[in-house]
């Protein structure tokens, strides 16, 4: 029996109006969906979407885990068609999240809170569908994972506008203090400025851990599959270029104009290395940027509430 499944999309809305709608003055709430996760089961009315049912029906009856974990280390790889099903099975979690946040902005909009409320829709992160071998939000900086939607909609918002600078999810922090009239430091942009453009943006990738145990013996793997995924990732990316960069000492250098699926790694050509030395230039001063930062928040108090600290530690954010 294939079993379809909303991962919270549904339950989210009551929630959120009860809270909503108790505020009495300026409020700010934070709804997050997982929708777009896999696995990729959505109810079954939307999972129909797909042009190949038959095969959407056995993907959908798999340990998609193990498909996943399987296809990124190369043990058994999904082939075109079933990639291609793949991937309308999390289009059709995208469209089902869709018409769960739907729901809401109608809501917001029936309730008359729409039109002084800022709403800001963005991806924490896309996902991989094949492209360099590649699956789930894993092992990569890759455009497909960190090129995500980001719309915006309210005061200050201008209607219509596409904006086709570089933007960091970062950005949406002073955006959201600048709205509610609050000052900002410098390096904090709105992106309700319309002069605030960045020449370039960081994305950065933690170093993963190796799966546990019983997550090799279900995936029928070993430790050595998952080896030359074990390193920390950083890219830069200007309008044309992106350097990524590993703990391993790997290096990769694209032109997205020419190459947008950044099929071809030109790091070992003479003729990137002025531009990938300006970048990696560019990166480290950011990155001891980053740190004055960190240093400077890391000597400030802060208090979590040991519900949350759980929550966080079985979703693996905290040790």
């Amino acid at each position: 029996m294939i079993r379809n499944t909303d991962y919270g999309a549904r339950r989210t809305l009551k929630p959120a109006q009860q809270w909503i709608g108790g505020q009495s003055g300026p409020w700010f709430a934070l709804v997050h969906y997982l929708e777009a996760h896999l696995e990729y089961k959505p109810p079954a009315s939307w999972a129909k979407h797909t042009d190949n049912w038959p095969l959407a029906q056995k993907l959908l009856a798999a340990d998609q885990l193990r498909l996943c974990y399987r296809h990124i280390t190369g043990a058994e790889r999904l082939n075109e068609e079933e990639l291609r099903v793949w991937g309308q099975l999390y289009a059709a979690e995208v469209a089902y999240q869709d018409h769960a946040l739907g729901r809401l902005i109608d809501w917001l909009r029936q309730s008359g809170r729409l039109d002084d409320t800022l709403v800001i829709v963005v991806a924490d992160h896309g996902e991989s569908l094949g492209e360099q071998g590649l699956l789930n939000h894993l092992y990569g900086l890759y455009d497909p994972l960190i090129h995500v939607p980001l719309v915006m909609r309210g005061p200050g918002v201008r209607r219509g506008q596409r904006v086709s600078g570089l933007v960091q999810t970062s950005d949406i922090y002073g955006t959201v203090l600048s709205a509610a009239g609050i000052a900002t430091a410098s390096d904090r942009p709105s992106l309700l400025d319309e002069a605030a453009q960045r020449d370039f943006v960081v994305s950065e990738y933690g170093q993963p851990r190796m799966p546990r145990r019983d997550l090799l013996d279900r995936f029928a793997l070993q430790e050595s599959h998952f080896a030359p995924y074990m390193r920390s990732l950083t890219a830069i990316r200007t309008a044309q270029h992106k350097l990524i960069t590993g703990s391993d000492g790997g290096v990769e250098f694209y032109d997205l104009i020419d190459d947008a699926a950044e099929s071809t790694n030109l790091a070992a050509t003479s003729a990137a290395t002025a531009e990938m030395q300006r970048l990696q230039t560019l990166l480290h001063a950011w990155q001891d940027d980053a740190r004055v930062s960190a240093a400077d928040e890391s000597s400030m108090p802060v208090e979590i509430d040991p519900a949350v600290e759980a929550q966080l530690k079985a979703l693996g954010y905290l040790d």
